[in-house]
């Protein structure tokens, strides 16, 4: 089973981008210990932003262009960020909501996603 793990990722400073990538990196790992396999976007395009193709896109180009066809893929979706979402995370799980993936914020409900198979 997919879980597509959401959470801030743009940053005032590098070290708070890289600890909002240790955040889903956390949950992703005990995902992982229960069985299931995080699909962490900050980890597959991380500092893509910098690079000079990229400096055009926006948020939404993100979004549309990378985040949610992978979501798309993905059978649940969980929230490392907890209620303090971003931009990029509050459209991610209005798309997962329109999509029909269910949305968790909380680690301790990865048994409900477990259920879910």
């Amino acid at each position: 089973m997919l879980v597509y793990v959401a959470g801030k990722y743009t940053s005032k400073t590098q070290k708070e981008k890289l600890e909002n990538i240790k955040k889903a990196e956390e949950v992703a790992k005990q995902l992982l210990l229960k069985g299931l396999i995080p699909i962490i976007p900050h980890k597959i395009t991380c500092n893509f932003e910098l690079d000079g193709r990229f400096l055009h896109w926006s948020a939404d180009d993100w979004l549309i262009r990378f985040c949610f066809p992978l979501l798309e893929k993905c059978d649940a979706m969980i929230v490392s960020c907890g209620l303090d979402t971003s931009y990029g995370v509050k459209k991610e799980i209005e798309f997962a909501n329109l999509h029909n993936i269910p949305v968790f914020f909380d680690v301790n409900d990865i048994d409900k996603i477990k259920e879910l198979k």
